[in-house]
C-alpha cells in the first residue's frame, strides 16, 4: 500500500513537469541556430557571393595576365610582327573535351532511340486499328515502314551500347 501514493506522486510530477517549461516558438529556435552557425564559422558564403566572385574574375588567371601586360605601358605598342601563340591545353583539358564530345554523341544516339520507339509505337498503333482493311495496300507499306523503323531501331540501340562501351573504355563514367 505504501507503493501506491508513491506512484501517483511520481505520476503527477511527470505530468505536471511539461507544462512548467517553457515551450520554445519556431523563431527562437531559429535564431538560437543562426548565432550557433555564426559563432561557429568566420565566414559563410552565399550564392549571390559566388556569382558576384565569378563574374569579376576570369576563370583562368594565367590568361589574365598577359592582357594586363599588354595594357600596361611599359610594353608600349603591342608589336606587329609577333601574333599570340594559343596555349596548349593540359591533359586534363584535352579529357574534358573528349568527354564532353562523347556525351553529346551519347545523348544523340539515345535521342535516336526515343524517337524511333516512338515513331514504331506510332505505327503499330496504326497497324492495330481494325477499322481499315486487313489486306490493303496501306497495310503492306505501314508494314514495310515498320520493319524498316524496328531495323533504324535495332542500330541505334546497338549504336548506344558502342558508345557506352566506348565511354567505359576511357572510364568516362
Amino acid at each position: 500500500m505504501r507503493i501506491l501514493p508513491l506512484t501517483v506522486a511520481l505520476t503527477a510530477a511527470a505530468l505536471l513537469l511539461p507544462a512548467t517549461t517553457r515551450a520554445q516558438s519556431l523563431a527562437e529556435v531559429a535564431a538560437k541556430e543562426k548565432e550557433r552557425r555564426k559563432a561557429k564559422s568566420g565566414r559563410t558564403f552565399t550564392e549571390e557571393d559566388l556569382r558576384r566572385a565569378g563574374a569579376t574574375r576570369p576563370r583562368d588567371t594565367a590568361a589574365a595576365v598577359p592582357d594586363a601586360a599588354a595594357a600596361s605601358p611599359e610594353a608600349g605598342a603591342p608589336k606587329a610582327g609577333k601574333e599570340s601563340a594559343p596555349k596548349p591545353k593540359t591533359p586534363d583539358e584535352i579529357r574534358a573535351e573528349q568527354e564532353k564530345a562523347w556525351r553529346d554523341r551519347l545523348a544523340k544516339a539515345n535521342e535516336d532511340v526515343t524517337r524511333l520507339s516512338g515513331q514504331i509505337d506510332m505505327i503499330q498503333r496504326g497497324l492495330n486499328d481494325v477499322s481499315q482493311p486487313l489486306y490493303g495496300p496501306a497495310r503492306t507499306t505501314q508494314l514495310g515502314r515498320l520493319d524498316d523503323a524496328k531495323k533504324q531501331l535495332a542500330a541505334a540501340q546497338q549504336s548506344v551500347s558502342d558508345i557506352q562501351e566506348e565511354g567505359r573504355r576511357s572510364s568516362f563514367r
